[in-house]
């Protein structure tokens, strides 16, 4: 019944905005609703945008969103149906120079420290825990919380895991990938969203995709009028390292 994403790389956050909006039209069940985004900008502060109704699609068209969010190098939200409880920060802690934190079902229920399990979380990485040893931390401590937890370092560093009762549930789902030449990396969680085994793949490779630098153009081909073009065995001119053509085939 709820998302969760973060990312870190190249405008992180419009990549994980613009990726969920495309799944909001396919998709269906726990989806287009709240949503609670956060973000550490390029200056190292905490950037947010917010919405209780319209998913995503509504954030983006109603111009919510700062350039300083869209642009963030890191950036998590969480997102489910229409109007959830106010402040929808807690659903995304954040701290500067700290880290982000997100996840699905009740991230922000109480856990055995009296915190918000995403509290506890943050908490844990301002004490110098990795993302992983935090997360590890407290589902271990909570297993019979009902949540899915995300971390996300300032440096960039990821993980995330479910609670032992998460765990059977039959509609979750949740990925993790990262850029073949690492400029970017996503984790996702989520259930109660339909389909429940193939969204967070697809989700994660698009964001990944988002935030990959534009291809570099190496050079061009100019073709003036009159040059003759004839038909060949080859499919297409394959280019030397030092820029003449050799055969294809």
């Amino acid at each position: 019944m709820t998302i969760g994403i973060a990312a870190h790389g190249p405008a992180a956050g419009r990549a994980i905005l613009s990726s969920l909006r495309s799944v909001e039209r396919l998709a269906i069940g726990a989806i287009g609703g709240f949503v609670s985004v956060a973000a550490l900008g390029h200056d190292g502060r905490v950037h947010r945008a917010e919405i209780q109704d319209g998913g995503v699609t509504a954030l983006l068209d109603e111009e919510r969103v700062s350039r300083a969010v869209l642009e963030a190098p890191s950036a998590v939200l969480m997102s489910s149906g229409p109007n959830r409880p106010e402040p929808l920060s807690q659903f995304t802690p954040a701290a500067a120079g700290v880290g982000l934190v997100t996840g699905h079902r009740f991230p922000n229920n109480r856990g055995r420290d009296d915190q918000s399990l995403g509290e506890t979380v943050l908490a844990a990485m301002a004490t110098g825990a990795t993302p992983r040893a935090a997360v590890e931390q407290a589902v271990r401590d909570n297993p019979a919380a009902d949540a899915g937890l995300i971390a996300l370092a300032a440096d960039g560093r990821i993980f995330a895991a479910d609670t032992a009762f998460i765990a059977r549930f039959g509609d979750r789902g949740g990925a993790m990938r990262e850029a073949i030449d690492g400029t970017g990396r996503v984790a996702i969680l989520h259930n109660g969203i339909e389909p429940s085994e193939s969204l967070a793949l697809l989700l994660a490779e698009l964001i990944v995709k988002a935030m990959a630098p534009a291809p570099t153009v190496a050079g061009t081909l100019e073709l003036h009028a009159g040059t003759p073009v004839l038909a060949g065995a080859e499919a297409g001119l394959v280019l030397s390292d030092r820029g003449g053509s050799r055969r294809s085939g």
